[in-house]
């Protein structure tokens, strides 16, 4: 399930690539879900909580359409992991530097030559390098940052258990 149609024609190319055939592909909004009338044994969610205006009502419309004793993988953004990320938003902001090619591209070239720390640690992500990602990185208009007492309080409040971090 995915909002983007682009997204979903990606995931259904690579799994043509890859011989997978056992997926059904739905074009809908998270909130959505419901009137799908599916409950789920397994939801992966990355990248979609965080990019929403109410990113726990998100949580509690999947939670409430995972089977009971099901498996929930939610990707978040950390407020402290990303705090490098925030005040280039800010410099950003500041400057006016819109969010089109040209622009981002003299931005990155910019951060590329800078010896200050935050332009450093930011240029060394991978994302940093390909100008989709930069922009869902450095110039996405609707990001939420999480801390861990959030986090918990979010999972709490769905009823759900924690049962680890994954690094990647």
């Amino acid at each position: 399930i995915d909002i983007s149609s682009s997204s979903l024609a990606y995931a259904k190319r690579k799994s043509e690539e890859f011989g997978i055939q056992n997926i059904e592909y739905i074009h809908a909004d998270i909130l959505d879900i419901p009137k799908l009338n599916i409950m789920f044994d397994i939801i992966h969610c990355t990248g979609v909580l965080v990019c929403m205006e109410n990113p726990f009502l998100g949580l509690k419309t999947l939670t409430d359409n995972l089977k009971k004793g099901g498996l929930i993988k939610l990707g978040y953004y950390s407020e402290l992991a990303r705090s490098n990320i925030v005040i280039i938003r800010k410099e950003i902001e500041k400057a006016g530097i819109a969010n089109n090619y040209t622009e981002m591209i003299n931005f990155r070239d910019l951060i590329i030559k800078s010896t200050q720390k935050h332009h450093i640690e930011v240029s060394r992500y991978a994302d940093f390098y390909s100008v989709s990602a930069i922009r869902d990185m450095l110039f996405h208009v609707e990001e939420k940052r999480f801390s861990l007492p959030q986090i918990s309080m979010d999972l709490d409040g769905c009823g759900l258990k924690f049962s680890g971090f994954d690094e990647k």
